[in-house]
């Protein structure tokens, strides 16, 4: 005897009728298209985009065309506690409606394949934050073009009065965004950005990535260039925040790269920064603040100064005002220019302005080598900084006053064959000698200086 099931498909709200034979199929297919982890799940049937309660088991919301339309609905029954999952199937939506998320906990999960085309004449924010702990993942592509230079950025956060803390996007493409990619403002913490490409075909004044006011950022993994406007525009511009971190990004093809103002307790480490039409890193202080505690380190910067040959540096550090940075450290960079035509890269790292100010500081061990004018502009820097190590410099190593070291009890073994060793070793209990072993007359001998 054969059994007989119904089986709803979450997609289409409909029913089947399966057989015994086809049970393990239709198993699959609630497991498939009815995820208990999702609150609702948006897709498209016959053109039209639906929303289906899972928990209900019902369509309550649709719209023709518009994605921004169906997810405000969805939100406005959300829990203003603990927020809901949504999930998009894939397929290609439009979007003509911002939304805006003010309640916490509240996901939009995408499917592989989720396309979205902003309508021609929207000209607002496609999505702000304003609550906490918002995750958005996965759009395949949220393509912006037809907003427009200037008219709105694709997600802003924490632009109210609320705490906007933990959000988190992740894996999405962002093409062209009318202003900044993602935005985020003095009410939001804690910020994942995290495997995203976002990049503009427009040459838009805004900037890929804008954290202006805010902490504890962790910038990870994500792909960002084509802001390169003639006035403005960066692929990450980071103004007056306080421990971030950057690393593992490709930023490229903008006016500058990365611009960072105010910097306190960053990290930037192991980044791909390339081709600025100006400077690829610039680092600046106009206030009498001192900011302290910032690591650039391991990372590849090269070829910039695209617009204009010997002008803008790797890594520019000005300073116009009575503050500075303290423990600043630039170490283990490659900074350089490569290009076979014609280098355009003036400085690998130019501390352009008031160096004085720059103090407890360490440049070390960069790859400085191969710019239009050199690998470091120095200036009167201030006595503890340390400036030593880094490839191409004139001035190989400026490192202290006098060089202390150790006295060993007995000479040290022989130098291999090309070297000398130069060492200080005790003579006896009131003697001490500074010495040298190399090669006389086809023998290591010690020589006493």
């Amino acid at each position: 005897m054969v059994s007989i099931k119904t089986v709803t498909n979450a997609d289409t709200g409909t029913s089947d009728i399966v057989g015994g034979d086809d049970w393990d199929s239709a198993v699959t297919i609630i497991n498939n298209n009815y995820p208990s982890a999702a609150d609702f799940t948006v897709y498209i049937e016959g053109g039209t985009i639906k929303a289906r309660n899972n928990a209900l088991q019902t369509v309550p919301y649709s719209h023709a065309t518009d994605l921004g339309n169906v997810l405000s609905s969805i939100h406005g029954v959300l829990s203003s506690t603990t927020g809901g999952t949504i999930r998009i199937k894939s397929g290609s939506y439009g979007w003509n409606t911002q939304l805006a998320i003010t309640k916490s906990h509240v996901a939009i999960i995408c499917d592989t394949g989720v396309i979205v085309t902003v309508n021609s004449g929207f000209a607002t924010d496609c999505i702000t934050i304003d609550k906490d702990d918002c995750v958005i993942q996965g759009f395949s592509l949220f393509d912006c073009t037809n907003q427009g230079n200037g008219n709105g950025s694709w997600v802003v956060i924490g632009n109210a009065t609320v705490n906007s803390d933990r959000p988190r996007i992740i894996g999405n493409y962002v093409k062209s965004p009318g202003t900044n990619g993602v935005q985020v403002v003095g009410n939001c913490n804690g910020l994942w950005l995290l495997d995203n490409q976002i990049q503009s075909f427009l040459g838009p004044t805004g900037d890929g990535v804008l954290l202006a006011q805010s902490a504890d950022h962790i910038v990870r993994g994500n792909h960002i260039g084509g802001f390169g406007n003639a006035t403005n525009g960066a692929a990450m511009r980071i103004s007056d925040c306080t421990n971030f971190q950057i690393s593992m990004n490709e930023l490229f093809t903008s006016r500058i790269c990365l611009r960072m103002y105010l910097p306190r307790g960053a990290t930037i480490i192991g980044n791909l920064i390339q081709a600025a039409t100006q400077h690829n890193v610039l680092i600046s202080n106009d206030t009498s603040t001192v900011c302290g505690r910032t690591s650039i380190i391991g990372n590849r910067i090269h070829d910039g100064s695209t617009s204009a040959t010997n002008t803008y540096d790797g890594i520019n550090i000005g300073i116009s005002s009575t503050g500075g940075f303290d423990d600043l450290v630039i170490m283990g960079n490659v900074i350089t220019d490569q290009s076979l035509a014609s280098k355009k890269q003036k400085y690998g790292i130019n501390l352009a302005s008031n160096p004085d100010l720059i103090t407890n500081s360490v440049i070390a061990f960069n790859a400085l080598a191969g710019n239009q004018t050199g690998a470091i502009n120095r200036g009167a820097y201030d006595s503890t900084t340390r400036i030593f190590g880094n490839t191409g410099d004139t001035v190989p190593y400026n490192f202290e006053d006098f060089v202390e070291e150790r006295v060993l009890a007995s000479a040290p073994s022989d130098p291999s064959a090309g070297f000398n060793r130069r060492y200080s070793r005790t003579i006896d209990s009131n003697n001490d000698a500074y010495c040298v072993k190399r090669k006389i007359n086809g023998a290591v001998v010690e020589v006493l200086l």
